[in-house]
């Protein structure tokens, strides 16, 4: 087998073969190639002295306009059926293919070549098993953790199964036999497509806007690149241009995935391996493979993308479950904390109501005490003043009648304080107050889901443990920005029999009658939960309000909103005063 240049741009490649017989010898030659720019195979008798006998059979011509049904063998890869009778035989092929390759055909009897083409279709049905376990693997790490490096994966698993469809020839035998051109062009756009997915993988999974900015645009930069090559260029042009792209990627991609080891991460190892197996087989091997320095030319180079999109899809759903496994540990801590921090404000509180009460009952006594002694003193004041002290006793008398009043002007003095003393110890808490600190935290976070956060401002103050009230409206505000998709969220207070109700009104999906009872379970949550809620909100709600004397309602209208409401006694405190809506933005 020899090769030359021919002429316009082709390569010519001269295959010579023997049969001694007996009888026709049937033979395939493959090509090894899924298409071809411009194919030409001939087949000529060689006479003994070397000479050649007759005109050359021509038994192919395929141009990039040939459509599928013209190949003489129904096969992805090209191939073509030889009939030897004994003696030498010249085969000539003509050819010009993607990157300025080179063919390495195979020579094989019909039942091998079958027995091949069949183990070929189990490997792709393999690859093809692995991507569809890959993309759900990616539909259910979405469900645990909504991410956008879901959807950068499950993208990059798809344009994956694309260009292992597209590399094996799949897709112009099966997909489109009748649109060689548009064959041909897709293969640009299948590489290209393959370049950006991982990139946007890239800056997903390792966060690289904010972590690494220089890196994240040129990410960006590449991007834009690979979207003028497509716009601007046109066939091996185009193909060229992707080619150089890749090397330059592959050069990048090392530099970040090396970088990320440093984090010492199981996730990141599994990223840097998966990555390097993309580079490697991918990019470094196929790229100067494809462009004809092929140094085994019994390989055959088309399974090395096979293999690097497998390793990588498989790399990189590992680290994506291992990703998605310490989130969710993160996340039980995490509420195991919260349920701490709640219980532990419980108790606080209860401790504090239990030393004011203490500390009520200890001055009630005291005053009780004080009470009583000014009785006698008072007796003893008057009997003192009743007296007929002998001539000269006066000065006792005065000193005794001073000593008396200053007792009593202590009893006095003790007695205020007392009383005082028994007001103060029941907090005073503005509403209003409360609601506008609760509503500026989570303005922010409304705004950023372009919901309207109002609240209507109150000059109502209540007894209670403003730390406890703060908490329950921060879970319950919280709630309705979280799980509300689109409209307001209004917080306000209305006047309710012996008391007034908190009230955080949304516009979200809004719950079932089944699912009220069950979100005021510990780690319960509805079906449009947010990936960063614990299931907890309400519950600590619940708790908070038994343990306080508060009540919890809910009312709920499907597809219209809820109304989460809290009731706090009000006492002989304060009336409400004039009220109005405030809209709160982030500042």
């Amino acid at each position: 087998m020899s090769e030359r240049p021919a002429a316009d741009g082709l390569r010519h490649l001269r295959i010579e073969l023997s049969w001694a017989g007996p009888g026709v010898l049937q033979r395939v030659l493959d090509l090894r190639v899924p298409d071809a720019l411009s194919l030409a195979v001939r087949q000529q008798a060689v006479a003994s002295d070397g000479s050649m006998t007759g005109p050359p059979l021509l038994l192919q011509a395929l141009r990039a306009d040939s459509a599928y049904a013209e190949r003489l063998l129904p096969s992805p890869r090209i191939a073509v059926p030889l009939s030897l009778a004994p003696g030498r035989h010249l085969i000539e092929l003509d050819y010009r293919i993607h990157l300025d390759g080179r063919l390495y055909p195979r020579l094989d009897d019909g039942a091998g070549w079958r027995a091949r083409n069949a183990l070929g279709d189990m490997f792709s049905g393999m690859q093809w098993g692995l991507m569809l376990a890959s993309l759900l693997l990616a539909v259910m790490t979405r469900v645990l953790a909504r991410t956008p490096v879901n959807w950068a994966y499950a993208a990059l698993v798809v344009v994956h199964g694309a260009g292992l469809v597209q590399i094996r020839g799949d897709a112009f035998a099966y997909l489109w036999p009748q649109a060689p051109m548009f064959n041909q062009g897709i293969t640009v756009l299948a590489v290209s497509l393959v370049l950006c997915t991982h990139a946007w993988f890239a800056t997903q999974f390792l966060d690289l806007r904010e972590r690494w900015p220089p890196v994240y645009r040129l990410h960006l930069l590449l991007l834009a690149l690979l979207g003028l090559n497509l716009l601007l260029q046109r066939g091996e042009a185009a193909a060229a241009g992707a080619g150089v792209l890749a090397l330059a990627y592959a050069a990048l991609a090392f530099a970040v995935s090396w970088r990320s080891l440093r984090s010492a991460a199981a996730d990141a190892r599994l990223y840097t391996a998966g990555t390097a197996s993309y580079v490697l087989f991918t990019i470094v091997l196929f790229v100067p493979f494809a462009a004809g320095h092929n140094p085994w030319p019994s390989f055959d180079f088309l399974v090395l993308p096979e293999i690097g999109y497998m390793l990588e899809t498989a790399c990189l759903g590992a680290a994506m479950v291992w990703r998605v496994r310490r989130m969710q540990q993160r996340q039980a801590a995490a509420r195991e904390q919260q349920l701490q921090d709640a219980q532990g404000l419980i108790e606080a509180e209860s401790a504090r109501l239990a030393a004011h009460a203490r500390a009520e009952r200890n001055t009630l006594l005291l005053a009780g005490a004080g009470h009583d002694l000014s009785q006698p003193l008072a007796s003893l004041r008057m009997a003192l003043a009743a007296l007929q002290l002998p001539q000269g006793q006066e000065p006792v008398a005065h000193h005794l009648e001073r000593t008396i009043a200053y007792a009593q002007t202590l009893l006095r003095d003790m007695l205020a304080e007392a009383r005082n003393e028994h007001r103060a110890h029941d907090d005073r808490v503005s509403l209003g107050d409360c609601i506008t600190q609760v509503a500026r935290a989570h303005a922010g976070a409304a705004a950023a889901k372009g919901l309207a956060l109002r609240v209507v401002d109150t000059q109502v103050e209540v007894r209670a443990s403003s730390l406890l009230l703060a908490r329950v409206l921060h879970n319950l505000v919280g709630n309705a920005v979280r799980y509300t998709p689109r409209g307001r969220v209004l917080v306000g207070v209305r006047r309710r029999a012996g008391g007034v109700e908190l009230q955080v009104l949304d516009t979200g999906p809004g719950l079932r009658p089944d699912q009220l009872q069950l979100l005021q379970q510990p780690f319960q949550q509805g079906t449009a939960a947010a990936a960063e809620g614990h299931g907890l909100g309400l519950f600590i709600v619940r708790t908070l309000c038994e343990q306080s004397g508060f009540r919890l309602r809910v009312a709920s209208r499907v597809g219209r909103g809820s109304a989460f409401c809290v009731w706090v006694p009000l006492g002989p405190a304060g009336e409400p005063g004039p009220q109005r809506s405030v809209p709160f933005t982030s500042s």
